[in-house]
């Protein structure tokens, strides 16, 4: 049996400057020298774990996966659990209801191969930073630590940035790939599926929504849409804000994709909730963000591409073209005072 106790040394530094430690009983990285290490708390971890196995052959219907984050704007009561979340459709056409609609600390996705099946372990770490690369465009590759073995996962800055150089988080080593990349290993699932991001199109959403707090006593939850991990239903993916709405007793009256939804005279920008969704949760750029307004037309503005990675001073209106000065360094989003006054109640 695993001993439980640690030996946890210093030994160098990262990229950014953070120290590493290493246990020398379990041959693990660790986050600090007083704790325990990553094997430990990854054993403590798979006890606990609520995790779903999914054979595709299983779902003719299709399947779709994604990391599910905490919804951007939520005005209940209720919890909102977060991790990876499944769909899976039995039958093909018709009505062609959810066979299952939840979410999971792990799903593990069996995929058919010539001989047997092989299985993908889609965990939420894994999901949530393939949701964020993705959200900015970020095109992933699949690498394998050559000296543990480990599937390599980029996260935080390395979600959004190309490099060479690489640091297992597993065993605490650095490698080199054969050019600049962000991994995630989750994009080999998408190769064997036949479901890359480049190859598929999301359609926008039809509906638009306009509706007053006072509608929906039990509150809102709202989320962006993000490109599926996979995808395997033969309807197109949709794309737009995601809203779960409810009555005073606590009922679900609306769950669905709109392209835009109003709120008390306040019109939400899919493009601003979806990048905010992103820069929220990852956490080098979530102390960065805010909401500015150009100087010379007034207008809110957003930051989009590369500036709404980057924390920036000197900002381009998009709709005047004038350059205005913020008074430090951020990434401007509309949303993030939307979201305020609405949470709030000041409309």
């Amino acid at each position: 049996m695993m001993s439980e106790k640690c030996h946890i040394i210093p030994y160098g530094k990262y990229r950014n400057g953070k120290k590493k430690y290493w246990c020398l009983v379990h041959k693990s990285i660790a986050d600090n020298q007083n704790g325990q290490c990553r094997k430990i708390l990854k054993k403590k971890d798979t006890v606990a774990k609520c995790s779903y196995h999914v054979n595709l052959k299983d779902f003719p219907g299709g399947i779709a996966i994604w990391g599910a984050l905490a919804p951007v704007l939520d005005t209940t009561n209720q919890p909102s659990r977060t991790g990876v979340h499944l769909h899976a459709r039995k039958e093909i056409g018709g009505k062609n209801k959810k066979y299952i609609d939840s979410n999971f600390d792990e799903v593990v996705v069996q995929v058919p191969i010539l001989v047997g099946t092989e299985e993908f372990y889609v965990n939420t770490n894994a999901a949530k930073y393939f949701l964020i690369s993705s959200v900015f465009g970020k095109q992933l590759s699949y690498a394998i630590c050559p000296h543990c073995g480990n599937k390599h996962l980029d996260e935080d800055a390395f979600a959004l940035k190309f490099h060479r150089k690489h640091t297992c988080e597993a065993c605490g080593m650095d490698f080199f790939d054969t050019r600049p990349s962000i991994c995630n290993p989750l994009y080999k699932l998408q190769e064997l599926t036949g479901c890359l991001a480049e190859y598929r199109k999301q359609a926008l959403a039809q509906a638009t929504l306009e509706f007053k707090s006072k509608d929906f006593a039990g509150g809102v939850k709202i989320w962006a849409s993000s490109p599926a991990i996979i995808w395997t239903n033969p309807k197109q993916e949709e794309s737009g804000i995601h809203l779960h709405a409810y009555t005073g007793n606590r009922h679900k009256e609306i769950d669905d994709t709109f392209s835009s939804i109003s709120i008390n005279g306040i019109v939400l920008n899919r493009d601003a909730v979806q990048l905010f969704m992103a820069q929220i949760n990852t956490p080098s750029i979530s102390k960065y963000i805010n909401s500015l307004n150009c100087s010379s037309c007034g207008k809110p503005h957003l930051d989009k591409g590369e500036y709404a990675i980057k924390p920036h001073k000197t900002h381009l209106c998009e709709y005047c073209g004038s350059e205005f000065e913020a008074s430090r360094k951020c990434i401007s989003n509309p949303f993030k005072a939307q979201k305020e006054v609405l949470e709030n109640n000041e409309v």
